[in-house]
């Protein structure tokens, strides 16, 4: 991604946002620029979008790369490119709008089809969190769009450790002892294991 970046010109900011003591990968890139956010909903958007604004407003950059999955950050995608730069993103194929509005959208890669889904590393604090989260969220609902659950991994200070395993929709996809999806991209829909359809309540 990095590489790329630098393809397409003179790299004069290269930053990453978040909340990065949950994103060691990131901490340790020398190549980007660790920003830290406080926790909380879209701190890491909010700050990247007024960062990128500001030095685009400065002359700082007529390229901007966007990696993300976000689809809140097409709004950010749409200034830069209506203003006149050009935007290369970087993300999953579960982003169409940040996509529709990049100059040119790059899909990071992804698992084959047809191969085996590797083995999530063990991680059972936080996937513990998540189950009980999300059992909670799908007691009043039998399904919720992954957009939906994204926001609520936010707020729990648990999306990092999703993305990180591959992004919500390949992190719930291998789960499928808990999880089940159904649908493609933007409006895919997960609901617990016991409560997919063609499912028995109460099996495992």
């Amino acid at each position: 991604m990095v590489a790329r970046a630098r393809a397409a010109g003179d790299l004069k900011v290269a930053r990453v946002y978040g909340n990065l003591t949950e994103q060691p990968s990131w901490r340790s890139d020398a190549s980007l620029i660790p920003v830290y956010t406080f926790v909380g909903p879209n701190s890491a958007d909010i700050r990247l979008c007024i960062d990128a604004v500001d030095l685009f407003n400065r002359g700082r950059f007529d390229t901007a790369v966007i990696a993300s999955s976000d689809g809140g950050l097409a709004h950010l995608a749409a200034f830069l490119r209506e203003a006149g730069a050009v935007v290369l993103g970087f993300g999953a194929t579960e982003s169409p709008r940040l996509r529709a509005q990049c100059s040119e959208f790059n899909v990071l890669a992804e698992q084959q089809k047809g191969s085996e889904p590797s083995p999530l590393a063990p991680k059972p604090e936080q996937e513990g969190r998540i189950d009980r989260l999300l059992v909670d969220c799908l007691a009043h609902h039998k399904t919720l769009r992954l957009s939906v659950v994204g926001e609520e991994l936010r707020k729990h200070g648990l999306l990092a450790f999703v993305r990180d395993c591959g992004g919500a929709k390949t992190y719930f996809a291998k789960r499928t002892d808990r999880y089940r999806i159904k649908g493609e991209g933007g409006g895919a829909l997960l609901s617990l294991a016991a409560l997919a359809p063609g499912t028995k309540k109460g099996a495992p």
